[in-house]
């Protein structure tokens, strides 16, 4: 079945409560949740834009680019519309709208982007949050943002916070006791089936026997679930052969990717495919006939380095929420198989969920944001802060000059919430333009940001 027919399927669990989300949204907000593959990405925007006054417009916020791409691409087919027309997509480096753009497909981080330089929203009717549940630091922020500006500039903004895990009560709270709307999926068994305990083979050679054990049992795509690039591509060089043995197609999915090898997992048809992927294929972004999943159970997250006190990916064990929407990737649209390269007795001892980025995170490039935004201590956080790591961010902001004493955004600190990067590697940036070495800082600032120099 053809990308198109899927979504146009009118038997899409979300399908039957359309109407609901419709109706809870004229009062302001509204909560959907519906488990993956239930539809609501693809029918809740559409439906929420087609209820809203002549010429308003429709943001639909997506965590990822991959995912935002992928997402504006389908939509535009179930409207039968054009990518780039009624529907479009605005992600970092890359746009695909016209004048004629109504909904909107765009990253938390442009979202941000767009409210410093708009605080009112103007000719937008509503703005949708999707996958929520991964709750980013941006997320929260823009959520909060939201619930400000409906407040007090934009009584008439509609907001939908959707999520397919998600613990409502919060959420409900923070938007003033809003409907609840949810759906049930349609749900296919997956069979888990785990490493053997004390196995100490790498993960690598649990990988390939893994998928050489799926290709026998199971007739769809594979999906592999690795930490990062570093992973993906030595797995990759021990694959290559099998794949190219059995004439299958090796393909690896990660979020720097160019566009157009993203687009290669995603196009339907033609030879089985073995996707080997980072997080970026745990939501939102739908591969069609995947009927196994092979996770490695780890994934990389942003963390504080001690040693240059900047958010780094560092390498963690993930949920067990998110091991569940792993597996869910195998049971889209028949039974599948997952394997779990960790034993199960040690399945029990990972986390429930992951803790929400704004508890564990650097608050100096949100707070001054905030700061540039004009809001303080009184923000409407879905969790509020640390009391240390708010201190700890705004002396940080004061040694940087970005703001004084008194928590006023000073000159600098403007310059430094234009640019998309920690304020430490942004006044790097500016001090490298002013000094004539702006390359030279440059690298320093993408090495710093992506490894600790100070590790050998």
């Amino acid at each position: 079945m053809t990308a198109s027919r899927e979504f146009l399927c009118s038997d899409l669990p979300v399908a039957g409560v359309l109407s609901q989300v419709r109706e809870a949204s004229r009062s302001g907000a509204v909560v959907v949740t519906a488990p993956p593959g239930s539809g609501k990405t693809m029918l809740v925007p559409a439906a929420v834009l087609d209820d809203l006054a002549d010429g308003m417009k429709l943001i639909l916020l997506q965590p990822r680019r991959i995912a935002a791409r992928a997402v504006a691409q389908q939509i535009a087919i179930l409207r039968g519309v054009p990518l780039g027309g009624e529907v479009g997509y605005q992600v970092r480096f890359d746009s695909c709208t016209s004048r004629d753009t109504r909904l909107f497909v765009e990253t938390t981080g442009i979202m941000l982007r767009r409210l410093l330089t708009d605080i009112s929203l103007e000719g937008i009717g509503a703005v949708v949050l999707d996958e929520f549940h991964e709750r980013t630091i941006e997320m929260d922020l823009v959520l909060g943002m939201l619930v400000r500006i409906a407040s007090t500039l934009r009584p008439d903004l509609r907001i939908v916070v959707m999520s397919a895990t998600l613990a409502t009560e919060p959420v409900l709270k923070l938007l003033g006791n809003c409907p609840l709307v949810s759906a049930e999926g349609r749900r296919y068994p997956v069979d888990i089936r785990y490493a053997r305990r004390g196995d100490s083979r790498s993960q690598n050679d649990l990988v390939v026997e893994a998928v050489l054990d799926a290709l026998e049992k199971t007739d769809g795509h594979l999906l592999v679930f690795l930490p990062g690039v570093g992973e993906i591509l030595k797995c990759e060089q021990l694959l290559a052969p099998i794949a190219e043995r059995k004439g299958h197609l090796l393909l690896t999915l990660f979020g720097d990717l160019p566009p157009e090898q993203q687009d290669r997992v995603l196009v339907e048809g033609g030879s089985r495919k073995i996707i080997l992927s980072t997080n970026v294929a745990e939501t939102s972004l739908t591969i069609f006939g995947i009927t196994a999943v092979i996770d490695s159970g780890l994934a990389r997250q942003m963390q504080v380095s001690p040693a240059t006190g900047l958010p780094q990916l560092q390498r963690i064990s993930i949920s067990k929420a998110s091991a569940d929407q792993r597996a869910g990737r195998a049971g889209r649209t028949g039974p599948g198989r997952c394997y779990r390269l960790w034993d199960e007795a040690s399945h029990v001892h990972r986390v429930n969920a992951q803790t929400p980025e704004v508890l564990r995170s650097d608050l100096a490039e949100p707070l001054l944001q905030l700061s540039v935004l004009g809001e303080g201590d009184d923000f409407p956080w879905l969790d509020v802060p640390p009391r240390d790591a708010v201190e700890n961010g705004r002396r940080l902001l004061v040694m940087l000059g970005a703001i004084d004493e008194n928590k006023c955004v000073t000159p600098l600190g403007h310059e430094l919430a234009r640019i998309p990067a920690h304020p430490r590697l942004g006044r790097l940036l500016l001090a490298g333009a002013r000094h004539g070495v702006l390359r030279e800082t440059s690298v320093a600032a993408a090495m710093l940001s992506e490894r600790d120099p100070f590790r050998w």
